[in-house]
């Protein structure tokens, strides 16, 4: 989804910058401003190579999936292990390759203490950024356990960005109480529903386009600029 693309980018991004934010902090606290510039040359290279196989880590380790940025305990421990690898493969990665000239002992030990403080720091800030900003409302349509479960998940994790307002269901049928989300039966008239609730996404169930007529009412609300999404997949997104 193009949400979660952008998404990405913007922790991709905050984590280079913090890796070689670090790394200049490390080496000017070390040597000073004057030797600052000799060093720099000679760890800008291999430390390029070791931020490329970090960020390799960090794709392996979940650490650009939307579920670890709410700030806690499984934040804080997946962060904490993944630079603890990062650790021994940047130890790995200087001592097995004499060309590099440098074996950054306490350096390396700093980078990754600063690097391990900040990016907790800015995942937690980016979480609250997120949970604090508009969200993209969604109406679902159709119900099921499922529906149910991903309705609480969204409630219970506002980093994901997204605002359950309605759920609509197309048959009488007891469902559990959702004390969030109002909930109504459908009545063919989803484009007026969309407009009073101000959704800007509808997510269906799948026994749902088993419906012609219900088919092309949802057809109907595309000119509006919603985005439609099949629940499997969405929840596959969601929950992964």
């Amino acid at each position: 989804m193009r949400k979660n693309s952008y998404l990405v980018f913007i922790i991709l991004a905050g984590d280079i910058i913090i890796f070689y934010a670090s790394l200049v902090s490390t080496l000017y606290l070390h040597y000073g401003r004057e030797g600052f510039a000799d060093w720099w040359g000679l760890h800008k290279i291999p430390f390029s190579i070791l931020f490329a196989l970090w960020i390799l880590i960090f794709f392996i380790a979940g650490l650009y999936d939307r579920r670890f940025l709410k700030p806690g305990a499984e934040l804080y421990g997946n962060v904490v292990k993944t630079m603890i690898t990062c650790a021994v493969i940047g130890i790995a990665l200087f001592y097995s390759i004499p060309s590099f000239i440098i074996a950054p002992k306490t350096n390396l030990l700093i980078q990754i203490a600063a690097t391990t403080t900040l990016i907790i720091v800015w995942r937690a800030l980016l979480s609250r950024t997120i949970a604090g900003s508009a969200k993209i409302k969604i109406i679902f349509f159709g119900y099921s356990k499922e529906v149910y479960d991903l309705i609480q998940i969204i409630f219970s994790n506002p980093q994901f960005g997204y605002e359950p307002v309605l759920l609509v269901i197309t048959e009488d049928k007891k469902i559990t109480s959702l004390p969030k989300i109002p909930v109504r039966h459908f009545d063919h008239n989803l484009p007026f529903l969309v407009k009073q609730y101000e959704a800007s996404m509808v997510v269906a169930s799948s026994e749902i386009k088993k419906d012609e007529t219900i088919v092309k009412m949802l057809y109907q609300i595309l000119p509006l600029g919603i985005s439609f999404q099949d629940f499997p997949a969405f929840y596959e997104s969601i929950v992964g």
